[in-house]
């Protein structure tokens, strides 16, 4: 049964999300986001479902329900989902805000909400040029941890309150929808700081020669997986797929430790270009993949020292040469962990000789 269509049109932006989406069409209502699915959908139809499930994969029936009730083509709804716009990008990809084990079975799964992450520059761009905030697609991907477009890191703290938005709410401003801190209500483009950085630091970051080109190296690697994700999956692995799915057992390797708020090896080793404090992601450190469940911060930390390990040149990101080796970083780790890193290794070295 169609649902009666809602009397105001929210356009996608290039680029948004599902989420982004919902969070602006909900805001014309006041109302939230599983509010307006429940009344696009059902009740029936819209249980189980969120903002964040939809935001990976939409099925046709709800596409078809959402496009007639938000009276938006499909045609423009379809880019707005990960499975259609990176088919290549799996679960252990997507950045989630937590992740659980199964104490029978031992099987983890992800929280099924979307981790929080925004480039104020990219929003005060959106509002200065008339348009509504919008939460850009690839943010929700795990390894973009940079914006690709003012290449700064991006944010999920508030720097006004310095809370940690895992997800953003969305009010009207004017004939604006902008997306604010949900604990302290200032538009998430306010401030342009960065995470566990203080703002005299921040401006020294801007103007250091040696801090951007570790940026850029990360940044030019990060562009490389999103057109990897864009590629759709073929039957047969491609090189590129495996080494990325080698390069996030290394990550979770070095984000692993034997117990919830154990120490890992990323806590041991410091860099002025990438801040983490050591006790965050307490809860989920201690998963077999803990990776999709960190921080940006950490997994931007996390990516920066492993290529400075695999190539050589920890110091290109700040880390100390005479103890940031590929030695010391087996001897930090657990015993389960240590044989899971030496075998991506070795498939990294194996898929990095000609074919």
């Amino acid at each position: 049964m169609n649902r009666p269509a809602l009397p105001i049109t929210v356009t996608p932006s290039p680029g948004e999300s599902m989420l982004s989406l919902l969070l602006r069409a909900a805001a014309q209502y006041a109302v939230a986001p599983e509010a307006l699915l429940a009344h696009c959908l059902g009740s029936t139809r819209a249980a189980g479902l969120s903002p964040d499930s939809l935001t990976c994969h939409t099925a046709p029936a709800v596409l078809a329900a959402l496009s007639q009730a938000l009276r938006i083509p499909e045609g423009q709804l379809i880019p707005l989902t990960l499975s259609a716009s990176f088919p290549s990008a799996h679960e252990e990809a997507i950045a989630w805000t937590s992740a659980a084990r199964d104490m029978t079975t031992r099987e983890e799964t992800p929280s099924g909400q979307l981790r929080g992450a925004w480039c104020p520059l990219c929003l005060m761009e959106d509002r200065a040029g008339g348009s509504d905030h919008a939460l850009r697609l690839e943010w929700a991907l795990g390894v973009v941890t940079f914006c690709p477009h003012h290449q700064r890191p991006l944010l999920e703290r508030c720097q006004t309150c310095y809370h940690c938005v895992e997800r953003p709410e969305a009010a009207l401003y004017g004939d604006q929808v902008a997306l604010v801190c949900p604990a302290c209500a200032t538009p998430l483009d306010a401030h342009f700081g960065f995470d566990y950085v203080s703002h005299a630091h921040a401006q020294h970051w801007m103007r250091d020669a040696e801090v951007q080109q570790a940026w850029h190296r990360l940044i030019g690697f990060e562009r490389q997986v999103l057109e990897h994700l864009r590629q759709p999956e073929g039957q047969d692995p491609a090189r590129e797929a495996l080494a990325f799915h080698a390069l996030l057992g290394l990550m979770d390797s070095v984000l692993h430790a034997d117990a919830p708020n154990s120490l890992r090896p990323l806590d041991l080793y410091e860099s002025p270009y990438f801040p983490a404090p050591p006790k965050l992601s307490g809860a989920t450190r201690h998963l077999k993949h803990p990776y999709r469940a960190a921080h940006l911060v950490e997994r931007r930390k996390a990516l920066a020292l492993l290529i400075g390990l695999l190539e050589g040149a920890p110091q290109a990101f700040g880390f100390d040469p005479a103890h940031t080796t590929l030695r010391a970083a087996r001897e930090l780790m657990f015993p389960g962990c240590y044989d899971a890193f030496e075998r991506k290794l070795l498939s990294l070295a194996r898929l990095s000789l000609p074919a």
